[in-house]
């Protein structure tokens, strides 16, 4: 919906039965309103064998976040995060990325040495 076909945002659709499920009642709408986003974090952080390797995540919005907080899970050794939004950056800070830069401010290049790069990313 909305990609090879009009109607992302009507209020009612069809949609073949594959592409639908129930959620469970033990589930709230607010934890399933992130199934999706969190699917695309997870598939695109997954993509990679990511242990003890060095990530740059562009962007901190809901998926890059949560593609940010995988590969720290995964074991990657230093995540870093770009953003010009500070209330995002620090959020990504709150989930544990290495480090949350704001390109507004500064171009993260990789040679200051505080995450370990010793040369540009």
């Amino acid at each position: 919906m909305g990609v090879n076909r009009p109607g992302s945002f009507a209020e009612y659709l069809v949609i073949p039965a594959f592409n639908a499920f129930k959620i469970p009642d033990n589930i709230s709408d607010e934890l399933a309103s992130i199934f999706d986003p969190f699917g695309n974090a997870v598939h695109t952080a997954l993509s990679f064998d990511l242990v003890g390797e060095d990530v740059l995540v562009s962007g901190a919005g809901p998926i890059g976040i949560m593609a940010a907080a995988v590969c720290k899970h995964v074991g990657a050794r230093h995540v870093v995060i770009t953003d010009v939004n500070e209330y995002r950056l620090e959020l990504a800070r709150k989930m544990g990325v290495t480090r949350a830069v704001n390109v507004s401010k500064r171009k993260p290049d990789g040679r200051d040495g505080r995450v370990g790069h010793d040369r540009r990313v």
